[in-house]
């Protein structure tokens, strides 16, 4: 016990070391001056009459020239004309230009002009297409490790899935000078034009009322610092980690070339905060409403609040509180803490969490734990027929650490990860029990372990889960084996999983990921409470039609249980809109899920809109046995989808849905208003090792 204590202590001691160290390396001491300031003679003042931006080293870079007249020359300032893809830098505002035009800055103000790093990443690419399509075995490598294309295929296929580190190609290796970060605007400011300021009344409030994120927490999320090289897989995960920040809607990660010494670059971080403040109603009818409210970002620390109450009538007590407080990346750690709180009628439940995940391919250590202690409020029923209440009382204690190694060459995005995970279950008060009857509230230790090879990158996208935000979509591959022993008070065994996941781009049209999982418990030879489960997704690319942009998504779920105990079952209570309830529920369940949206071009202060059509299905099978008798339901509707993706309020659905077969073959129409959060892609890592959990997901 003591060497274990001992291990324990040092392992905590040795992940917070590396957490600090990374802490004290980016906010070590500056490099030297010339890293940190152009000369003075080379940043360009809108008095000089005549210049010409200065060439790179391949001399393919001259990008713009300034003219003025005789009577502006020396009075009012200078008239730039600016070509498509250059970057304008003056003061604290950066701006990406979009078309040909001309620019006056007034006379004074020092300003700088490089190309973006998307037209950067356009030539780089031309280029290499170029060389190797002198020999088809060199196009066909290049296209089998390159998803690239031209900036345009047609008026009716959008460009999609584009790798999120190309653009950083241009850079890799040059030393970073300086880190600028430039946040803009809630609701109607842009990370892709700094200079758009919020104009109407109502972006006017949400702005006077919201605290812009400290700039320091925003330099806590950085992953590199001045004086380091650019890699620019490490620069696209940045981004996409700032950009998964709650109270962040976007974020850009421009590089801007020093018009001096080729070698160096600065950085611009500039973000889009969210309007943090908001809320959710639920009615489910006169008798069923919840509320809650919510900060996600307290102040602009990064910390959220949240607090909720549910009122049902025919509960006793009727109303359900909630409440949670989470810290985000403390002192820069990239460690989190969640602690959240329920009382209702059922009982009460107090847990908390605290750990750190891999934040990228270079994160050696990771590790979590978590606790929580749960009240149940009961009945029992007594042997002469009275029923009694009854509370049953039980906690838990989990904690996993792990190990994370970089396989070959580090552009190849290959990691090795091995995690170790102990969890404890304790049962203090509760029904009775024996090895085959109440099965939740058996006692048990879980020793389980994981192994997990991966080399998975991200696409950046729009318009799948949400309303012209930057999404990031996993590509690539990762196979994962756990294995560990349950010590439950009634028997022990031992327990073995697999999961598969491939996600890639499918040329011109669309995204498709597959993951498959197969887990069982085995004791004394014998298979117990086994599961297999089958995803698989399919995107469209967009289709424009004049400014509407539509897509087609497919779903397909599977759940099979093999020797799984009476009570244990699936059912499609989550996984169909308005079946809740219904009492479908089977051994076996097959879900489809189609829908077509329609993202159109309406914006009112924000809110946009998408009409979505939807169908349906899903199968239930009372055995693993084809011929077992079986079930198949249906369901159609068509809705209207609200959202404004600077609020943290969720999507506002009006949906009418139609059902063809439900129980007893009866036909039925359901008008429903409800909100939802925006999903994820289905690719999803799981890392840390668990059950396969036996539902529809």
């Amino acid at each position: 016990m003591r060497l274990s204590i001992v291990f324990f202590i040092f392992l905590i001691g040795g992940i917070y070391s590396d957490a600090w160290s990374q802490s004290v390396k980016k906010h070590r001491a500056k490099p030297k001056p010339h890293y940190l300031a152009y000369p003075q003679e080379q940043v360009y003042d809108s008095g000089h009459p005549l210049f010409t931006y200065p060439e790179s080293r391949e001399g393919r870079e001259r990008r713009i020239t300034a003219e003025e007249s005789d009577t502006t020359k020396s009075k009012l300032g200078a008239t730039l004309t600016l070509q498509k893809g250059d970057q304008l830098i003056y003061r604290d505002t950066l701006i990406q230009i979009k078309s040909d035009t001309q620019v006056f800055i007034p006379r004074g103000i020092r300003y700088r002009v490089s190309v973006s790093s998307e037209v950067k990443a356009n030539q780089f690419y031309d280029r290499a297409k170029i060389k190797v399509e002198k020999h088809w075995w060199t196009q066909l490598m290049f296209n089998s490790i390159i998803s690239y294309e031209g900036p345009n295929q047609g008026p009716d296929v959008v460009n999609e899935f584009k790798e999120s580190q190309i653009v950083y190609y241009p850079y890799e290796g040059k030393t970073i000078a300086q880190i600028h970060v430039k946040q803009v605007d809630v609701l109607e400011g842009s990370v892709d034009d700094t200079t758009l300021v919020a104009t109407t009344l109502l972006a006017k409030m949400a702005n006077s009322l919201h605290t812009n994120t400290w700039e320091r927490i925003i330099r806590n999320n950085l992953l590199f610092a001045p004086g380091e090289t650019i890699f620019s897989y490490l620069v696209a995960d940045n981004e996409r980690l700032i950009r998964q920040l709650p109270y962040i809607l976007d974020c850009r990660i421009l590089v801007v070339n020093n018009p001096v010494d080729s070698s160096l670059v600065d950085l611009w971080v500039i973000t889009e905060d969210r309007f943090s403040l908001g809320g959710d109603v639920v009615v489910g009818g006169p008798d069923d409403v919840y509320g809650e409210v919510y900060e996600q970002n307290i102040g602009g620390t990064g910390h959220e609040v949240g607090f909720g109450i549910q009122y049902i009538a025919q509960n006793d007590p009727t109303n359900d509180y909630r409440a949670r407080y989470i810290a985000r990346n403390i002192a820069g750690s990239f460690t989190d803490l969640v602690l959240r709180y329920r009382h209702s009628y059922l009982g009460s439940q107090s847990t908390g969490d605290f750990g750190r995940g891999f934040v990228n391919q270079f994160t050696k250590y990771a590790f979590g734990t978590s606790a929580g202690l749960i009240t149940e409020n009961a009945k029992e029923l007594q042997p002469d027929s009275s029923v009694t209440p009854a509370q049953y009382t039980y906690n838990y204690e989990d904690a996993w650490v792990g190990r994370q190694f970089v396989i070959g060459d580090k552009m190849q995005r290959k990691n090795l990860i091995f995690i170790a995970r102990v969890r404890r279950f304790d049962v203090a008060d509760r029904p009775y029990v024996d090895i085959d009857s109440n099965l939740f509230y058996h006692s048990y230790r879980l020793f389980i372990g994981g192994i997990t090879f991966k080399r998975i990158n991200y696409y950046k996208n729009n318009f799948i889960n949400r309303f012209g935000v930057t999404e990031d979509i996993p590509h690539g591959y990762f196979v994962q084996y756990n294995f560990g022993y349950e010590d439950s008070e009634f028997k022990g065994r031992f327990y073995n999983s697999a999961t598969i996941g491939v996600g890639y781009r499918l040329n011109r049209i669309g995204y498709i990921s597959f993951i498959n999982d197969f887990g069982m418990y085995l004791r004394v030879d014998n298979v117990e409470q086994a599961v297999y489960r089958a995803r698989l997704t399919f995107l469209t690319n967009i289709i424009r039609a004049g400014r509407h942009k539509i897509r087609n998504s497919f779903y397909y779920t599977y759940v099979a249980g093999i020797n799984r105990s009476r009570s244990e079952i699936v059912n499609l209570d989550n996984k169909i809109q308005g079946l809740a309830g219904t009492g479908l529920q089977a051994l076996q369940a097959t879900v489809v899920h189609y829908e077509i949206v329609d993202f159109t071009p309406w914006n009112v202060y924000g809110f946009r809109a998408a009409w979505a059509i939807t169908a349906e299905a899903g199968w239930l099978q009372a055995g693993r046995d084809p011929r077992s008798s079986s079930d198949f339901y249906t369901a159609f509707g068509i809705g209207l989808r609200v959202r404004n993706e600077s609020l943290a309020i969720k999507s506002i659905e009006l949906s009418f849905k139609y059902y063809p077969t439900v129980t007893d073959q009866n036909k039925y129409y359901i008008l429903d208003l409800s909100t939802s959060t925006p999903g994820s892609s289905q690719l999803d890592l799981p890392l840390v090792p668990a059950i396969i959990p036996y539902q529809l997901r």
